[in-house]
């Protein structure tokens, strides 16, 4: 070769260079993530060797089919113009410098918060901007070492090894790829009986830990929830409802699901949606029937993409589905292959952006588990109020019929910070659940409540929308004490009262059965609206396993997050006022009975001990859990 066709050639092998490393820099970050979350409690665990494997090989083809976008028109500028754009190669080497940024920016925080429990969310005002500058100027350098490198690698043997370990890294993703291709699951046909003409909004305004048994509008002494009474001539009120989870995650998994945490095994972070499940629940059917739809709850816990709840949203607490990384990572015809592929790189994408728009005050990094315990000062009064705004901003801005799941937090324990106090006047809250404090937080959301509905009859929607007023769970996280359901059609159809058992998962089978949509074989739930249940029917909960200790930074997680069970640590079983529970850890049946049921059975049409027993060890083989062995 003579020396002018090698000098001609020297920018192109360089890109070239850039190209290996930008690819094996996206490896690098991948790795070094799927090492941080396989070390700790995280949806790893529920993964075999294999899928974990799967995962980390396929996740960096996302990065790098963009990264190929910005680069591959580069390097074909340097094939056609080799003596002009010498320097192209260099001004390239920004985007694995930015790739190994990121990776060293996470890998400081995982240390930072590991160790000491705080990371760049812990700092506000000018103090974030340390970490601006320490960005900036990690890939101004990274960039010039970068190029050093690939002047110095060009043509070594070093070189060479490196692009083709950028090549068989890539092969190797490939083959991973193509098995996923071949295990692509069905998913559901939808038919339909409404047009969108027919269809009404909906809108779940939910609370966090209500008993019903300290609402006024379901007998209570103190007038707690005074419009929440006044709406019920007009609405459908179920007097004996309980929950399928006694945590927020599996409960409302189970009411925007419509199945049970058992065959979900969504109960508690770290768990996630996995395979169908991803795709099969209620607010896919609704967008499916044309409605646009939003969530307004709590990341981490109850967030419908945290949990991995696929094509169901078109905005989630503060983010639209045009923001999130997952929809734009994958096509379309091939996301259903790659779910578990498309959720991690999702998480380990937003880590970074959550970070860089904390750094850039464009928006605060907030923790999830100081926001729902009342610890973030700056928020302590206002979150609620906040979400409501969010609410009606979505809903003005939505065409067609809406459907939205509003989780307020104001009830939640185990301190409450009502904003008028009332029934705790002149008291302080020097206790966890105290009765007077508790009230009142009540008596906040009942004028949360009131206040929404004012804005849907200010703007016309009223009589155009199912309205549905409930809870998770009971308060300290109780299975077993009766949840509010209150349920407003339009123009007050279906008032009246059921008085047997419902459960979360019949609020979904309701609400396909007032749409006039057949209900898919995989929801657990009945419809209740055209009467009652049956009166000794079985309803199940599942209650997460023990959980751990808080760490540093204030975060808490199941203890024990191993096989067989993860985070299950006991299933209960509900027939009209009895209640039996198996701990699956140490096989220790309890039982109780529910206060103030009003549908009771006589005690001889209730299933004996033995009988609870064996539908619980039934309803766990049923869900491919083992028998406990004790």
């Amino acid at each position: 070769m003579s020396k002018e066709s090698r000098f001609s050639t020297v920018p192109v092998n360089q890109f070239i260079m850039v190209i290996a490393i930008t690819i094996l820099a996206s490896y690098c970050l991948v790795f070094t993530e799927g090492l941080f979350f396989l070390t700790k409690p995280s949806f790893f665990n529920s993964w075999s060797s294999f899928e974990s494997m799967t995962v980390l090989f396929i996740a960096p083809l996302a990065l790098n089919v963009l990264s190929l976008i910005v680069l591959v028109p580069g390097l074909i500028a340097v094939l056609l113009l080799p003596e002009s754009l010498r320097m192209l190669p260099a001004i390239y080497t920004v985007l694995p410098a930015i790739i190994l940024t990121f990776l060293i920016l996470l890998l400081v925080e995982n240390f930072t918060y590991t160790v000491w429990g705080f990371n760049i969310g812990s700092f506000k005002g000018i103090f974030r901007y340390v970490y601006t500058i320490a960005i900036l100027a990690c890939v101004i350098w990274l960039s010039r070492d970068l190029w050093r490198l690939v002047a110095l690698l060009d043509q070594s043997p070093l070189g060479q090894k490196l692009k083709l370990s950028a090549a068989v890294l890539l092969l190797v993703s490939g083959l991973f790829s193509a098995i996923n291709l071949t295990q692509k699951e069905d998913l559901f046909a939808l038919e339909l009986s409404k047009t969108e003409d027919d269809l009404p909004n909906i809108l779940i305004l939910s609370t966090d830990g209500l008993d019903a048994s300290h609402m006024s509008a379901y007998g209570y002494h103190r007038e707690t929830t005074p419009f929440i009474k006044s709406m019920l001539p007009q609405s459908l009120v179920v007097e004996n409802h309980f929950t399928n989870n006694t945590k927020s995650t599996g409960s409302i998994g189970s009411l925007l699901s419509g199945k049970l945490p058992t065959k979900t095994r969504v109960i508690y972070p770290p768990d996630i949606f996995r395979g169908v499940d991803t795709y099969q629940h209620l607010p896919a059917i609704l967008r499916k029937l044309g409605y646009r739809n939003a969530d307004f709850s709590m990341r981490h816990y109850i967030d419908p993409y945290d949990l991995n709840m696929r094509e169901g949203f078109d905005f989630a607490n503060g983010r639209d589905i045009g923001e999130v990384p997952q929809s734009v990572t994958l096509p379309d015809v091939t996301r259903h292959a790659f779910i578990k592929e498309s959720y991690f790189l999702e998480i380990v994408l937003s880590r970074i952006l959550n970070r860089l728009q904390h750094a850039l005050s464009i928006k605060n990094m907030i923790n999830p588990y100081r926001e729902v315990m009342n610890l973030d000062v700056t928020r302590r009064f206002y979150p609620d109020e906040e979400r409501i705004e969010q609410l009606f901003n979505f809903i003005d801005s939505a065409s067609g019929p809406f459907f939205a799941h509003v989780h307020l937090l104001v009830t939640h324990g185990e301190k409450f910070n009502p904003k008028q106090q009332v029934f705790s006047l002149g008291q302080q809250q020097n206790t966890n659940w105290m009765t007077d404090f508790y009230d009142d937080a009540i008596l906040n959301y009942d004028q949360i409540v009131e206040q929404a509905i004012d804005q849907l009859k200010k703007k016309g929607l009223y009589e155009k929308t199912l309205i549905i007023i409930t809870s998770d769970h009971g308060s300290v996280w109780r299975a077993t004490e009766r949840i509010p359901l209150v349920l407003r059609f339009p123009e007050s159809q279906y008032a009246g009262v059921r008085l047997n058992n419902t459960q979360r998962v019949d609020v979904t089978a309701s609400i396909l059965d007032y749409l006039g949509v057949e209900k898919p074989v995989w929801i657990d739930g009945e419809s209740f609206l055209d009467g009652e249940l049956k009166a000794d029917r079985n309803i199940f909960y599942a209650d997460a396993s023990e959980l751990g200790g808080f760490d540093k930074a204030g975060w808490r997680s199941v203890a024990n997050y191993a096989a067989p069970y993860y985070s299950l640590g006991g299933v209960g079983a509900i027939v009209a006022q009895q209640w039996y529970f198996l701990d699956v850890a140490d096989g220790h049946l309890s039982s109780g009975v529910i206060g103030n049921h009003t549908a009771p059975l006589d005690e001889a049409d209730l299933p004996s001990a033995k009988q609870f027993y064996l539908k619980i060890v039934e309803h766990l083989e049923q869900n491919n859990y083992p028998m406990p062995q004790f």
